[in-house]
């Protein structure tokens, strides 16, 4: 189904017309339901900003002025705003800019905060946390990228002299770029800001075709024609330049060739096949409307679009992607020349002939084409099919059982953070009534942890059954609890605090039978209990101490200034001058000198303390691992995984509080699994 001169959402479900706000669903016995409300104004074309449940929406119109609205007709004018908002992943914040590319945010309930001057608008959200990521551009300096924390309220400085590209499609890493000291080149990077990875992409014309841009891709990333590894450890080029990708079938539509001649191919890297489609020749190219190469693929990569300027006119066809078959297309009108269906069977085209315009839709199992009259041939789109809704909302069920596949009762199932229902006597759980959209369903319980320890659902979906396993927190440490998240490899549950270690809330008292005590009082020993529990006290004490001096670093923690190294997240309100920047040299030169040989590089010494660390604690050699992750946590202070282990030291060290201040640090920066242990500390103290 088409439509014409209508802004979608990206769900195709809900449509704006004019100043008039439309959504459609289909309703028991097959009816189709629409309803709609008036906007404030009519948004100008393009300038629509969905919520991720479609819910609300951000809009511009043809006066600049800027309103948010509700589907229950609310709506409201954002004050200051130049440009549209937004929408973080889930909805609960928007970020937008004046006129003077101020950086305001707006949070659930609080008024808008401006959070930076000067900044290349717009700026962008992480798709998995509340992280907006900005390029400061003051003409005073450099251009900075920063990293906004809106629930810790904090600006963390990422990179100096680069540029913001966008996050990845799983909104872990960040693309920027950098000029090269080779002119008309640019340099690519990317960058994890919670652990200051960064992994050089590669070097790009600064004229190169083809999207610099992020592809999702199963188990890796791409950049462009780079393929990144998750742990960024290695970047390998897969071709000269991607234009497109499927993650359902692995298929990348390709260009080989970097000057005036590209052959435009689909390639299989990992069955390492490639067939050529088409060849592009750019001599006498000028950047215009519509690009010099231009290709799309299938959802389901049996079929690629292309559109490419040979020999001063362009080329469209539409091939499959083995080769075996190949049709026209006609010339394309616009920037994005045409669109395959949701289920990959149809292609929608956009033609002009004799001043009208028309939409040809294609069928590709058939090679049918119908041709529809339009009123404006710049619009056209697919709905995806839409969902029949049931009369009392849609249900979710599952069951919970501890690791012995007994049921567990009376355990609080939470919707988004909220109480939503409670699992019976055989471990069942049922909630029903829900409306279309996204949401995060997780077991709550003071006497369990739970694998997983949540499910994210999108409503309608084929899986609406869940499970999760139950395991008790008084039976041992989470075996998730305390593991870095790729720095090291997974580890076990742990078990009993190292033998002869002080254990939390033990007492100095004779061992064995505890009748032996009784002589002891009555024959005049009290005095000596009396003395020896004070001893034991005060060597507790001592030992305590020692520890803590054994793994708590010195309170200054100075972080490491090396252009060359890897980017570290930083607060930008810790930003040094050059009197503490060469203290810091100092202190690095130092430790450089007593631990590591002088060719090792910073990021290089860094990772073998931090290995080195991990691996000691986990033998149960806490002094001595400690003293390596100490070295880590002086160089950089800002190293999550080096706090989490080092509280991890502590707890098994029967140092508590030593383990609190360590887990709250890497909290402080982020470290996904520092608040699990925070609250393991607490249920096992």
């Amino acid at each position: 189904m088409t439509i014409g001169a209508y802004q979608a959402s990206p769900s195709r479900q809900d449509l704006v017309y004019r100043d008039r706000w439309m959504w459609l669903s289909f309703e028991a016995g097959g009816n189709l339901g629409v309803q709609g409300i008036l906007l404030p104004s009519a948004p100008a074309q393009g300038q629509i900003s969905w919520s991720p449940d479609e819910s609300r929406l951000a809009m511009q119109d043809a006066q600049g002025r800027v309103w948010l609205a509700a589907r229950s007709g609310a709506f409201v004018e954002v004050p200051g705003a130049a440009s549209l908002p937004t929408w973080s992943f889930d909805g609960q914040w928007l970020s937008y800019c004046n006129s003077a590319n101020a950086l305001w945010v707006v949070g659930p309930g609080t008024p808008p905060l401006q959070i930076a001057d000067q900044i290349e608008c717009p700026a962008r959200w992480s798709s998995r946390g509340y992280l907006l990521a900005y390029t400061l551009t003051a003409q005073s300096t450099t251009p900075q990228v920063y990293v906004y924390d809106p629930l810790a309220g904090k600006n963390n400085f990422v990179s100096e002299g680069a540029r913001l590209i966008d996050w990845s499609p799983d909104g872990r890493l960040l693309a920027l770029v950098r000029p090269d000291a080779t002119a008309g080149r640019r340099i690519i990077f990317s960058v994890d800001p919670l652990s200051g990875k960064q992994l050089l992409a590669g070097r790009f014309l600064q004229n190169e075709t083809g999207p610099q841009t992020w592809f999702p891709q199963s188990g890796s990333y791409l950049f462009g024609p780079y393929r990144l590894t998750p742990d960024l450890f290695s970047a390998s080029r897969v071709a000269d330049a991607v234009y497109a990708a499927t993650s359902q079938s692995g298929r990348l539509l390709v260009g080989i060739g970097t000057s005036e001649l590209i052959t435009l191919s689909c390639l299989e890297p990992a069955a390492g096949q490639s067939h050529r489609l088409a060849t592009a020749n750019l001599a006498g190219y000028k950047p215009g409307l519509l690009p010099g190469v231009w290709g799309e693929i299938s959802s389901d990569g049996e079929w690629a679009a292309a559109y490419v300027y040979d020999r001063g006119r362009y080329q469209a066809l539409l091939s499959r992607c083995d080769g075996t078959a190949q049709l026209p297309l006609s010339d394309p009108v616009t920037v994005v020349p045409g669109e395959f269906s949701p289920n990959s069977q149809w292609y929608l085209e956009r033609q002009i002939v004799a001043g009208a315009s028309k939409l040809v839709v294609r069928d590709l199992t058939e090679n049918i084409t119908q041709t529809l009259a339009t009123a404006d041939h710049k619009l056209g789109l697919w709905i995806k099919p839409l969902p029949v809704i049931p009369p009392g909302g849609y249900s979710l069920t599952g069951r919970l059982e501890d690791d012995r596949n007994r049921p567990l009762e009376a355990i609080t199932l939470l919707l988004d953070g909220l109480p939503a229902g409670v699992s019976n006597e055989d471990g069942h759980f049922s909630l029903h009534g829900l409306p279309p959209g996204e949401y995060t369903l997780s077991p709550q319980s003071d006497e369990y942890y739970f694998e997983p320890s949540d499910e994210f659902v999108r409503l309608p979906s084929d899986e609406v059954d869940f499970e999760f396993s139950g395991f008790s927190i008084e039976s041992g440490i989470p075996p998730d609890v305390l593991q870095p998240e790729e720095e090291v490899p997974d580890e076990g549950s742990e078990g009993d605090l190292e033998t002869g270690e002080a254990q939390p809330g033990s007492q100095f008292i004779p061992s064995g039978n505890p009748f032996i005590l009784l002589p002891w009082i009555c024959g005049g020993g009290l005095v000596l209990l009396v003395f020896l529990l004070f001893a034991g006290v005060i060597r507790a004490v001592r030992r305590r101490r020692k520890r803590r001096a054994e793994i708590l670093p010195e309170p200054e923690s100075p972080v490491m200034e090396d252009d060359t190294a890897p980017v570290r997240v930083q607060p930008s309100e810790a930003l040094l001058d050059q009197t503490q920047k060469t203290k810091i040299a100092d202190r690095a030169a130092t430790l450089e000198s007593k631990s590591v040989p002088q060719e090792e590089t910073g990021e290089e010494r860094l990772q073998s303390w931090l290995g080195e660390g991990v691996q000691l604690v986990r033998q149960g050699q806490l002094a001595r691992g400690a003293e390596a992750l100490r070295k880590v946590v002086e160089a950089d202070a800002d190293n999550a995984t080096a706090w989490m282990w080092l509280g991890w030291a502590a707890a098994k060290s029967g140092d508590r509080q030593l383990a609190v201040r360590c887990f709250r640090r890497a909290k402080q920066l982020g470290h996904p699994r520092a608040e699990q242990a925070l609250i393991w500390l607490r249920k096992t103290g």
